[in-house]
């Protein structure tokens, strides 16, 4: 057997099944996003923050109402808090797990991204692009850190994969599946920093609807199954604790993210990254979301390019 018929043999068992690859992928980042994980204190503001909300949880027994110094937090929800609680209960309260969350997560990130570049493309592309990403800078600083970030990004990546996915089905069926699977993870986006995820959703989709000169793009059912599936993965932080302990916590959650929306609090705070024009600009330039948006899109952009941009 030659060379050439050896490796189209292998792209092809790849292509029937891509879970080997997909394990291979996986566990190879765990060698590199996990050892020494837990060597270093937490020295960032928001990795301190969210290790101690998770800890608090952890002591209160309430899982559905962030607190930091035992006081109401309204700036995230819980999602990452309790992906921390689980790692926590698991392998006790330290650094080690409370940045576990995002060693996984950067394994599931790597897997997603072969996945779904080998469905769309090919299983040799599907590899490339996951190594274009893995020997990037960034991935190796956020997967070993315990900010929400990677969860975040990885939950906007699948679901605009979903979203890809619906427009590409010719079944009815397959499109409101697809249509349902994208809103889900983009509720579980939003569980995990908020109502931006459905704003950069908005926007990316809004952009290929320009190009494609306004063409409609979903059906009325597609869309109502899209925002319904939303709502369902939203529902297990906003639906559970209002019927735990009334609206009186959620009312000041969303009264708190719709100050950050209209005030410069939300966001990077020193250089926004404009995706489009591909360079930095003061912040105060730019008035939130714009800014938050574009940001969370350009380390979105990380995963689908595999670059840092400088």
């Amino acid at each position: 057997m030659s060379a050439a018929t050896g490796r189209s043999a292998l792209i092809e068992r790849a292509a029937k099944n891509p879970f080997p690859v997909i394990m291979l992928i996986a566990l190879t980042a765990a060698l590199f996003f996990l050892p020494f994980l837990g060597r270093v204190s937490l020295f960032d503001w928001d990795e301190a923050n969210f290790a101690e909300a998770s800890r608090e949880m952890i002591e209160r027994g309430n899982y559905t109402q962030v607190t930091i110094d035992y006081e109401p937090f309204y700036q995230k929800p819980p999602l990452f808090m309790w992906l921390q609680v689980l790692c926590m209960k698991a392998l006790g309260i330290n650094e080690f797990a409370a940045r576990f969350v995002n060693a996984a997560c950067g394994a599931a990130t790597l897997a997603a991204v072969y996945f779904i570049g080998s469905r769309c493309f090919s299983p040799l592309f599907g590899l490339f692009w996951a190594l274009a990403f893995f020997g990037s800078f960034l991935p190796h600083f956020f997967f070993r850190s315990g900010i929400i970030d990677p969860v975040f990004n990885l939950l906007i990546f699948c679901g605009l994969a979903g979203i890809a996915k619906a427009l590409s089905c010719v079944s009815r069926n397959q499109r409101l599946g697809y249509a349902g699977l994208a809103g889900f993870l983009i509720g579980l986006a939003i569980l995990a920093k908020g109502p931006v995820a459905l704003l950069v959703i908005c926007l990316v989709t809004g952009i290929y609807w320009i190009t494609v000169r306004f063409k409609p793009l979903f059906s009325m059912p597609e869309i109502l199954a899209f925002f319904a599936a939303t709502a369902l993965g939203a529902s297990f932080f906003f639906g559970v604790e209002t019927a735990a302990h009334g609206a009186a916590f959620v009312k000041q959650f969303i009264a708190y993210q719709i100050k950050l929306f209209s005030t410069g609090d939300s966001g990077p705070s020193a250089l926004c990254p404009l995706p489009a024009a591909g360079c930095p600009l003061p912040a105060d330039l730019i008035r939130s979301p714009i800014r938050s948006i574009s940001f969370h899109i350009d380390q979105i952009s990380y995963i689908t390019t595999g670059s840092v941009k400088v």
